[in-house]
């Protein structure tokens, strides 16, 4: 069964779309949760100084995901 797929299934091209949708949808994740872990110190601290630096590791964190988000949208819908 696996030999009559071979020759029409890029196996290599295959594994690396595999790789790649696990690491950038691993990488969401973690930026969300940086994001929201940012926010949530920013709202604690009485120190004004980390208050700009958690909400600035927010906007940046943040940033990253709506990119990743357009960027697989762009990736969708444009053909090669």
């Amino acid at each position: 069964m696996l030999a009559l797929a071979s020759p029409i299934v890029d196996t290599n091209a295959l594994w690396k779309i595999v790789l790649a949708s696990l690491a950038a949808g691993a990488g969401v994740a973690i930026a969300f949760g940086i994001l929201l872990i940012g926010v949530s110190r920013a709202q604690k601290t009485t120190n004004g100084g980390a208050r700009v630096l958690d909400y600035g590791l927010a906007v940046i964190m943040g940033a990253f995901c709506v990119f990743a988000v357009v960027a697989g949208i762009h990736a969708m819908t444009v053909k090669h």
